[in-house]
């Protein structure tokens, strides 16, 4: 018995990427099923008159849950970081990634697509 659960989860282990992988794909392809059965049931008029029937404590709890939501993740960045500081892991630099910025060989000035503001190199 021991020796089974020990080949499964080696197997298990050996696999991994795949099995994330796969896990993945089937948790994306399910949300953009769902997203796509909402989205030929609506219309944005809909979503909007449906979010202006809302009370201010709802739309409010609704912000709240999403925020409580994301928390665990905030948080275990947070640990992470503070732990690999305390290993004297030297921090990542923080880069502009090229397809944030419109000329990518002009590091001079640097144009944000989001925004369409400049930002001098510094």
């Amino acid at each position: 018995m021991k020796n089974k659960r020990y080949l499964m989860l080696q197997w298990i282990k050996e696999h991994s990427l795949i099995l994330k992988l796969i896990f993945f794909g089937s948790v994306l392809v399910f949300v953009a099923n769902q997203v796509a059965n909402i989205a030929n049931g609506m219309s944005w008029q809909d979503i909007w008159q449906r979010m202006g029937q809302q009370s201010r404590m709802t739309i409010l709890l609704m912000i709240l849950a999403g925020l409580l939501g994301v928390t665990p993740m905030l948080l275990y960045d947070w640990v992470t970081i503070r732990v690999l500081e305390k290993q004297g892991k030297p921090k990542m630099e923080k880069r502009v990634s090229s397809c944030c910025v419109g000329n990518k060989h002009d590091q001079q000035s640097r144009r944000f697509w989001w925004c369409g503001r400049s930002k001098s190199a510094g």
